[in-house]
Formats: C-alpha cells, sequence, structure tokens
C-alpha cells in the first residue's frame, strides 16, 4: 500500500474509517502502525471527523464513563436501545458515595475530569485531560490553594481552544458564600501553572442550569441563566468567556424570546448547546411547542435565527421537563437529552417523527445521567504541551 500511494492518500484513506475500524487497522502491519501513529494523521483524522454529523456520545453515570452506541435490534421498535459499554481505562476512579465522578468539560473529543464532593467541593482530587479513545490522560497541576478559608459556594468550569496561540485551556469560576466575591483560574496545557484573576467573574453564571459547560463554539465558553432583576419581572442572560482575550461578556438574546414571569423554576425551560457547529438556544418554555434558535454569523453580522419549531408533546413527557441538546445527527435527527430519566429522544426534522431511545446497560438501566458529545479523536493528550 505505502509503494503505490502517496502518503497523504494513504492517510486520507485511513481517516475516513470509523474510529473501531482504525485502531483495528493499526494492530495489522508495522507499516499502517506507524501511519496511524504519525501525530499528523490524527489531525486529518479529527478533520474529517467533525465532517460527520453523528458524534459519539459518553454517558457519565454512577461514577463512571460510558460509550452509548446504537442497538435498535436489541430493543423494541418503540423505544430502541443505547447500549453502555464501560471506560474502563478512565484515569479518575471512585469508590465513595459521598462524591462523583464529573466532567468539567469537553472538547474536541478530550474531557477534563476530576472527582467531586457531592456538595460541589473541590478539594484535592487531582484534574486530568482524557481522551477516551485512546485512554492517553495527563494530570494537570493542582489549582492554587482558595484565597482564604472561605471554601467556595459553587464554580464553573469548562475546557476549549485558544486559537491565537494554538493551546487547550482549561477554566475554574469560584463563588464564594459573598456572592460579591468572585475569582477565575485558567491552565493553559503545557504551563505548569494555575493563573489567577480575583473579581472578574460576574455573579449570573453561577446560577445556571449547566454549570459544568459543554457549550464551546467561535472560540468561547457559553452559560444560561434567568435573572430576576425586579418584581414580577426576569431577564434571559448568556454569558460567554473568550478563550483568547479570557474576559467575559454578555451575548444578545434572540429578541422575541421573553420569560414569563408566572414560570415555576424557570431556567429548565432555556438551555444552550451546540448545534451543527452553531451557538443554539433551545426553548421549552411554552406549553406547546419547543422554539430552537441558531446564533448565525453572515458577512460579520450576528444575529439568532429561529430554525425548528417542534411540538412538545413529541418529546417532553411532561410540560415542565428539562431537555438539553446534545447534537444534530445524520439523517436530519436531534437528539435530546431528557433530564432526569433513563431516556434520550431522537426527533427528525423532515417527517417531523420522535423515539425515544433507552439507555441501558448491563448491570442496570441509567437514570440521572449526563450525556457528553464527542468526536473521537487519536489526539495525543501528551502531545499538546508543545502545541496543536
Amino acid at each position: 500500500m505505502e509503494r503505490l500511494l502517496p502518503l497523504d492518500i494513504i492517510m486520507d484513506i485511513f481517516s475516513r474509517l470509523p474510529i473501531k475500524t482504525i485502531l483495528q487497522c493499526k494492530c495489522v502491519c508495522k507499516n499502517w502502525f506507524n501511519i496511524i501513529s504519525n501525530p499528523t494523521f490524527s489531525i486529518v483524522q479529527f478533520s474529517q471527523a467533525t465532517n460527520v454529523s453523528n458524534p459519539d456520545i459518553i454517558l457519565n453515570y454512577k461514577y463512571n464513563l460510558y460509550f452509548a452506541e446504537n442497538n435498535d435490534d436489541e430493543y423494541n421498535k418503540n423505544h430502541p436501545i443505547l447500549s453502555c459499554k464501560k471506560i474502563d481505562n478512565s484515569p479518575v476512579k471512585n469508590t465513595s458515595s459521598m462524591a462523583n465522578l464529573s466532567v468539567l468539560g469537553s472538547y474536541n473529543g478530550l474531557l477534563c475530569l476530576t472527582v467531586l464532593h457531592k456538595i460541589r467541593f473541590l478539594g484535592s482530587n487531582p484534574i486530568y485531560i482524557f481522551n477516551p479513545i485512546t485512554g492517553d490522560r495527563l494530570r494537570l497541576p493542582d489549582p492554587q490553594s482558595y484565597e482564604d478559608e472561605d471554601k467556595p459556594r459553587i464554580f464553573l468550569s469548562g475546557l476549549g481552544f485558544d486559537v491565537s496561540i494554538g493551546k487547550f485551556k482549561i477554566v475554574l469560576a469560584f463563588c464564594y458564600s459573598d456572592d460579591s466575591k468572585s475569582e477565575l483560574q485558567v491552565h493553559t496545557l503545557g504551563s505548569n501553572i494555575w493563573r489567577r484573576k480575583v473579581g472578574i467573574v460576574p455573579i449570573e453564571p453561577f446560577d445556571s442550569l449547566q454549570d459544568f459547560s459543554f457549550v464551546f463554539v467561535n472560540g468561547s465558553l457559553h452559560w444560561i441563566t434567568i435573572a430576576d432583576n425586579f418584581p414580577n419581572s426576569r431577564k434571559l442572560v448568556i454569558t460567554s468567556f473568550h478563550f483568547g482575550v479570557e474576559e467575559f461578556g454578555i451575548v444578545p438574546k434572540p429578541k422575541s424570546v421573553v420569560v414569563d414571569p408566572q414560570l415555576i423554576y424557570p431556567r429548565i425551560y432555556f438551555v444552550l448547546g451546540v448545534l451543527d457547529e452553531h451557538l443554539s438556544l433551545v426553548d421549552s418554555s411554552s406549553r406547546n411547542f419547543i422554539r430552537i434558535w441558531f446564533k448565525k454569523n453572515d458577512n460579520g453580522k450576528k444575529s439568532w435565527i429561529k430554525k425548528f419549531v417542534i411540538q412538545k408533546n413529541l418529546v417532553c413527557r411532561q410540560l415542565n421537563e428539562a431537555i438539553v441538546p446534545i447534537k444534530l445527527r445524520e439523517k436530519g435527527e436531534i437528539l435530546f437529552l431528557l433530564l432526569g430519566s433513563e431516556y434520550m429522544v431522537s426527533y427528525n426534522i423532515e417527517s417531523r417523527k420522535c423515539r425515544s431511545l433507552k439507555v441501558g446497560s448491563q448491570e442496570s438501566d441509567c437514570t440521572y445521567f449526563d450525556a457528553i458529545p464527542v468526536t473521537s479523536s487519536l489526539i495525543s493528550v501528551r502531545s499538546l504541551q508543545n502545541g496543536y
């Protein structure tokens, strides 16, 4: 094969294969092993993988991570099953019932992992960057100790990429008991320190439903929450953190999206996601419809476009059910996570039909799990210390 085709053609052919097949090809012979192990190939493969609208899904459930795979034939037609295959090579092991394995962020096929106490206290547990496909992992330096003896009341986190320097960054934002007091810590992969910035974190994102943000798009992490400004008045606030300038900002919401002051626990009805590489807002506050907005950038002009309107009873079993957009899949299907249940829902845009996907494993059925979309890659975590 090497003698007949140039190396770049061979890499292109391999990159179009499913990730499992690529790993099998790596074991065929020494030549193929060397090609697939080449750092350049991991970049080619990832670029090819991002063009496919059918990412892998990782579930965080009962102190373990699982790959979720479609197994339509193993279940009845009304509720096809997403079978869970445990990821055994995770660097984070947790045996305490008083703590949870937590995914602090996810980007480009990489996860940021640690163990958190149930009161959301970071403590002294190590933080890792982990590639679940290759098993490659890197322990990060410990974050700086808290500014004083007062433990943070809550914290935000996320993983992303700074294109200006070609480096991954991990962000931790802390809010203390006194809401006016906050701090930000940023770690650039490849350095050995966390840089601390005190007092620059706005208060709004600390009340977000999604404190661990997987919504990284256009160089920024995003959080959404509801601000109670005045009696009987609520405002939707979308906060961003740009990885290049390392500053927080406010993203204007769609003008027609308003928060009904009569809603009970309103923040469950407004959720952010990344669909088709666009910042997306899901508004399920209506009794009858779910509206999905895309943040578009046309010739430098940014605006919100109402992309989809979905009949609510097709997706939600209850009016007050929180739904999270996971990914726009192949064949025009949007995959949603129903928070607090063992189901995800796939909605077909063309046929306007839904099917429930029951999540289960050989151990037991899954409930109260997190679903994280990932694009499988062969990126070496350790090589990222020198740039990407």
